[in-house]
Order: structure tokens, then C-alpha cells, then sequence
């Protein structure tokens, strides 16, 4: 249960729109019908806690059902006047990350997120100026930004004066380090922990997400392409964010392609295995949304 209200009169009919953002009720001694609004539309409604088997009244620390006026001609109310009585939300439900081991769970992380990711070189291609810009003559002052999901200023970057000034030295540089996700997937490969490898991209924008891919090392026995492999088989043995480890993978598929062709013996037990779990997490997950497709197409036609 979502949530719950009453009214002075009782309801003897009630209707969802097919969109859920409205709700029709029909009410005794009433020859109208009451239109009400979905409030999560238009304000960020919090969750709380109730207990079904109440009569609505407050229950101890549950919140019991606030006295809702009912729908007028006259539109909105005034707001000074108060249509709702205030309840005190003691118990605010907190949902957990997973209900059950055996449920294929979702992320938290917003939908733009990983679409983004996964169609990043058509929005590149699309944002692409026609002309190259310009450098003005008196060019503004820019602070450097961290590649984070938050926007948050690097003052940890040095001047200008102590960039090297060599290319070849330059190119060195970047060849030669490490990138933080490579880092992270040597650890894990060892610890065989690979919890901390989803959680770091997590924080990561979509574009600093593909560039940490791009940048995994090829060299020592392609370890890091090995650790990243296992991390995304297990992340969907765990059953959790499937949607970004999808979207990891066929970023990842994209940028190393000729490589795994290339050593497709060394890979192949890692690749199956994969391969089997991605089929397995799919089939739940496709069995579902069929189930649920033929269950809401049978409630239409009946």
C-alpha cells in the first residue's frame, strides 16, 4: 500500500485513469463524480509506513489516514486553508536496494543515465559544431570540474606553468598511468571483490564513464578486460542494477571488440560464463514483463 485518505462521505465506486494520474470517485448521497489529482506529479511525495489493518485513525508509530476535503468546483483551495490534517510521520519507510536475493533488481540511478551512455557517440556526433571554435583574444577564466555526477570545482589541478611543456614526455605520461577504474578492477581481481567496482562507476557521469572503459589497459595478460568481465558476471549473479550492467557491457563489447576476437580462446570460459548468466538474468526479466503484458491486456478485454 502506497497511500491512503478519508472522506466525509463514502465512496461506493472508484476508477483509475489509465495513466494512474487521476482517480474518478463516485460517493453516497452524491450525484457527481470527484476527479483527484496524483500528488506525486506535481511535489516529491516521501513513503511511510502503514498498517493495512488499521481503521485509519493514528496507530502508535504508524501514520494513520488524513482527512482529505473532498473535490470543489471552485478549483483550488486557498493556500492558507488547510484541506489535509497534518500527520506526524514518525516511521518513514526507507525501500531497500534489493527485497530479495532472488529478485533481478533495478538501479537507483535515473534512466537519462545509462541511455545516455549508451547512445554517447550519436550525441557527440549530433553536438558536433559545424565550424571550429574560436579562441578569443581575451579568453574568460574557467575553473576545472571533476568528472562526477555532482558539479563540483577541481582545486586540486596545477597551473598552467606546471604542465609539461614535451609532447613526447606528455603522451608518455598518459600512456604510462593508470586509470582509477583500472585500479580498482586490479584490486578486485585480487580480493575477488567486485562490489566496489559498480559503486565507483556509479558516481561517474556518462562521459566519464566512457572514457574509464576506453582507458583499461590491454597489456599484462589483458587482466583488467579478465576483471571487468568478472565483475559484470558477478553483478548479475547478485541480481542487482541490471539495466547499468547492460549498458557497461555493450559499452564495453563496443570499445574492445577486435580485441576479444583476437583472443577468444584466452577469454572464452570467462565469456561463456557471462553469457550464461546474462541469459539467465534476461529470461526472468522477459518472462515478467510477458507476464505482466498478458495479465493487463486480459484486464482490458474483459
Amino acid at each position: 500500500m502506497v497511500d491512503w485518505f478519508r472522506v466525509e462521505s463514502v465512496p461506493v465506486s472508484v476508477a483509475f485513469s489509465p495513466m494512474g494520474d487521476f482517480l474518478a470517485t463516485a460517493h453516497m448521497d452524491s450525484v457527481g463524480i470527484f476527479l483527484w489529482a496524483n500528488r506525486t506529479q506535481f511535489a516529491d511525495i516521501s513513503l511511510r509506513q502503514i498498517n493495512p489493518h488499521s481503521d485509519g485513525s493514528t496507530d502508535g508509530s504508524v501514520a494513520g489516514a488524513a482527512l482529505v476535503a473532498m473535490p470543489t468546483t471552485a478549483g483550488l483551495v486557498d493556500e492558507n486553508e488547510e484541506t489535509v490534517e497534518d500527520v506526524e510521520m514518525d516511521a518513514v519507510y526507507m525501500a531497500p536496494e534489493q527485497l530479495t536475493d532472488n529478485m533481478v533488481t533495478l538501479s537507483s540511478q535515473p534512466k537519462s543515465k545509462w541511455q545516455t551512455l549508451m547512445n554517447l557517440a550519436t550525441i557527440k556526433k549530433r553536438n558536433m559544431p559545424e565550424k571550429p571554435a574560436q579562441v578569443p583574444e581575451l579568453a574568460p577564466f574557467f575553473l576545472p570540474t571533476t568528472m562526477s555526477v555532482e558539479h563540483q570545482f577541481d582545486f586540486g589541478t596545477s597551473d598552467a606553468a606546471n604542465i609539461p611543456t614535451d609532447p613526447t614526455s606528455s603522451k608518455l605520461i598518459s600512456v604510462s598511468s593508470e586509470s582509477q577504474l583500472a585500479r580498482i578492477l586490479y584490486n578486485a581481481h585480487t580480493t575477488r571483490v567486485y562490489a566496489p567496482v559498480f559503486e565507483y562507476l556509479k558516481t561517474l557521469n556518462p562521459s566519464a564513464i566512457d572514457v574509464e572503459i576506453r582507458s583499461l589497459p590491454v597489456d599484462d595478460q589483458l587482466k583488467a578486460l579478465k576483471a571487468f568481465v568478472c565483475a559484470t558476471t558477478c553483478q548479475l549473479k547478485s541480481k542487482r542494477d541490471f539495466e547499468l550492467a547492460q549498458a557497461y557491457l555493450h559499452v564495453f563489447i563496443a570499445v574492445f571488440t577486435d580485441i576479444i576476437k583476437a583472443n577468444a580462446r584466452e577469454l572464452e570460459p570467462l565469456l561463456a560464463e557471462l553469457r550464461n548468466e546474462l541469459k539467465a538474468q534476461w529470461d526472468t526479466v522477459d518472462n515478467l514483463i510477458r507476464y505482466s503484458a498478458c495479465m493487463i491486456e486480459f484486464m482490458r478485454t474483459k
